[in-house]
């Protein structure tokens, strides 16, 4: 049973979510990664489409592993699971066609997918093309905003791409979600139809891990754990984050109205580090610290910040989750986890 302690979710577009439980009314719907975050919010939309708007999706999740499967509690029930590896090709294999598949396996955390670069490599690549091939009405694949590694400027757009190459730190991350997008939109033939791609850029809220080494997530947990919101650096760098149920929302819209398209998926809060790190602590109460500027040395992008206007629009999707309510939210997330 559901703990009603906790509602991380509620922000969902009536009018959005009432067209979107019509399209997908009697299918089933498969989402790889289940047990992260796109997939947690996922379920979440998933169940309040069924409970508001009595749409019956018969709803697949699949994961490596069911560590974080007790979570599910607070984002939804009735769903089916399918755990292994999808690098396997046997378990690859044994998973059956759906109607609609959101690929959004493998980690997004740089830490993880740069310690592993074959399977990073693995599930946006060989894994995308098969399970494409199993989709039977529509096909999302979960791509990111790392394939933009190379630009600088702000507001970038879907018609633009980065400049990084293979022997970039991240390649194993940014060029396999190039091929990822790429097997997504080729027409491969007449029975498998095109699929859609969506640029995630920065997904928060509640859902992550206590293990989650991205800076929000990080500075949260370090500041109740620890005291202090420390940085690693000066927090020079721009960001442009965006609120799980806004991303879970544009995701439905690129998977039933984004065939053969790219289509970004980010928020519209423009925050340096350092200010993130500051509102954290103060929403914390406790210290705030941050080393003098210095040299930035490591390989993370100076800014990030996307142009989701094409998708906001084809949604009508004017009303975004203030960043000041999702870190709260987050927050509330973090100290229901280290209770």
């Amino acid at each position: 049973m559901r703990n009603r302690q906790f509602t991380p979710l509620g922000n969902f577009s009536s009018k959005q979510c009432e067209k979107v439980a019509r399209q997908m009314d009697g299918s089933s719907l498969l989402i790889t990664g289940g047990l992260g975050l796109v997939g947690l919010t996922a379920l979440g939309y998933v169940d309040h489409l069924r409970t508001n708007f009595s749409a019956k999706i018969d709803l697949t999740l699949t994961a490596k592993t069911r560590e974080a499967l007790p979570l599910t509690e607070f984002f939804g029930s009735e769903f089916a699971f399918l755990d292994g590896d999808l690098g396997d090709q046997n378990f690859l294999n044994q998973i059956p066609r759906f109607d609609y598949i959101i690929h959004a396996a493998g980690y997004g955390q740089p830490s993880r997918f740069m310690s592993d670069p074959a399977s990073t490599l693995t599930l946006n690549s060989l894994c995308t093309i098969e399970l494409r091939r199993k989709s039977n009405i529509g096909f999302l694949f979960v791509s990111s905003s790392e394939v933009y590694s190379g630009l600088e400027h702000s507001q970038i757009t879907e018609e633009e791409i980065g400049t990084t190459n293979p022997s970039h730190p991240r390649a194993a991350y940014i060029e396999g979600k190039r091929f990822g997008e790429a097997a997504s939109l080729v027409k491969m033939s007449s029975d498998v139809p095109l699929g859609a791609v969506a640029r995630l850029s920065l997904g928060y809220g509640p859902g992550t891990r206590i293990s989650d080494q991205r800076v929000l997530s990080e500075l949260i947990v370090r500041g109740l754990t620890q005291g202090v919101v420390a940085l690693r650096d000066s927090g020079e760098r721009l960001r442009t984050y965006c609120y799980s149920e806004d991303a879970v929302e544009m995701l439905f819209g690129a998977l039933l109205n984004g065939t053969g398209q790219v289509n970004n998926i980010g928020g519209h809060s423009v925050t340096s580090i350092r200010d993130l790190g500051e509102m954290i602590a103060v929403k914390l109460n406790v210290k705030f610290r941050a080393p003098e500027p210095t040299l930035l040395e490591d390989s993370s992008p100076l800014n990030v910040s996307i142009d989701v206007s094409k998708i906001s629009k084809q949604l009508n999707k004017q009303e975004f989750v203030p960043m000041g309510s999702g870190i709260d939210k987050t927050i509330e997330w973090y100290r229901l986890l280290l209770r």
